[in-house]
Order: structure tokens, then C-alpha cells, then sequence
């Protein structure tokens, strides 16, 4: 039976792209501190777990721009990026 880590389920997100590398590692950075956080955790654990879902998103979309070639979906794609990293 293995373990059940809140680290891993808080900042496990779907995908291996080099777009979302950067926002996949300051994803497990503020995981780290959030997982040792003594105040405001809901708050925290919200935050992490939103930006995890948009990195999920947009992992999804590229995913769909490689097999559809739409532009469109780069488009919408490419406007999350940077809400994101902000």
C-alpha cells in the first residue's frame, strides 16, 4: 500500500512540456512551503492547487495544438502563460 503524500497530490501535474517547466517548478517550490505552513493554509493549498490546474490546462491544450495544429488553441494556450508565471 503506498502513502499518501499531500506534497505529491498538491503539485503533480499532467504533462512534460518546456513551456510549463518553469511554472511546474515554482509550482513544487511554494508546495514545499505551503505543506510546512502554520497559518492560512486553506488559502495556500487553494493557491497551489489552482496554479497546479492551470498548468494542467495548459498542458491540455498543447497537448490538443499537437494533434489538432489549431491556432486558436495556441492562442488561448499562450494567453495563460503569462497570468500563470504572474
Amino acid at each position: 500500500m503506498s502513502r499518501f503524500s499531500l506534497f505529491d497530490d498538491l503539485t503533480q501535474t499532467s504533462g512534460d512540456y518546456a513551456v510549463t517547466e518553469l511554472s511546474k517548478l515554482l509550482i513544487k517550490t511554494i508546495g514545499y512551503d505551503v505543506c510546512s505552513a502554520k497559518r492560512n493554509t486553506h488559502s495556500l493549498y487553494s493557491l497551489v492547487s489552482r496554479a497546479r490546474d492551470v498548468c494542467n490546462v495548459i498542458n491540455d491544450l498543447i497537448s490538443k495544438v499537437d494533434t489538432d495544429d489549431s491556432w486558436a488553441i495556441f492562442d488561448q494556450c499562450t494567453g495563460m502563460i503569462l497570468p500563470l508565471e504572474e
